[in-house]
């Protein structure tokens, strides 16, 4: 008869610990929030570009808790793929909530058409307006964001920081490779290695009883 397996620690690569918010952005040397504030002054309308899982969101998050610290009002909406649409009812949603400051990410999913519509909307209300994409979009740019394996590097001890590691820097460098730099990707793909060795080690401590005679 084999006992059950042994309890083990959360994954520290887990979407709680990885989401947008969960984790700081870590800015360039010289760069902080404070100077991208100075940048962004009420009625302005700005772009943070960067590729996929390079850390827009969680620099806008980041953003985001900065500008309510400075007496700002935000409405943020988060756009997926295909969503060629501001959310029904947004400006209504907004002007409840009193925003001065538009943020969208995801502002390349709309059509150009509803980026017009968005644009026009914020000028007559004098609001703030911040986007994430992928390229540039026609707006001021706030910040171009480009993750080295140095930062990817940092997360990581970051986020293992207390853990008994069961990856390693040669992990990191090798999953940052394999996805192209994508910062996201390769927190996932570290995300499987860990819950592989974990099994494994869990497996390899599991007492076993000897069968009934």
């Amino acid at each position: 008869m084999t006992a059950g397996p042994l309890p083990r620690a959360a994954n520290p690569f887990s979407t709680r610990f990885v989401r947008p918010g969960a984790i700081p952005y870590l800015f360039p040397t010289g760069l902080a929030v404070d100077t991208l504030l100075e940048s962004f002054p009420p009625g302005a309308r700005a772009q943070i570009v960067g590729p996929h899982g390079s850390g827009k969101s969680t620099l806008l998050t980041c953003l985001t808790e900065a500008l309510k610290s400075a007496g700002r009002t935000t409405c943020r909406f988060d756009l997926h793929d295909g969503q060629r649409n501001m959310p029904p009812g947004w400006v209504k949603q907004a002007c409840h909530a009193g925003a001065d400051t538009i943020i969208v990410d995801g502002y390349e999913q709309l059509s150009w058409w509803n980026r017009w519509r968005l644009s026009r909307d914020c000028r007559r209300r004098t609001w703030s307006l911040l986007v994430t994409a992928h390229a540039d979009v026609g707006l001021q740019t706030l910040l171009r964001v480009a993750p080295t394996i140095d930062d990817a590097q940092a997360v990581v001890a970051r986020l293992l920081a207390g853990t008994e590691p069961l990856v390693g820097s040669d992990d990191v460098a090798e999953c940052f490779a394999a996805t192209g730099g994508n910062l996201r990707e390769t927190l996932f793909a570290l995300y499987d290695r860990h819950e592989r060795r974990a099994r494994g080690a869990n497996n390899a401590t599991v007492p076993s009883t000897p069968p009934r005679r």
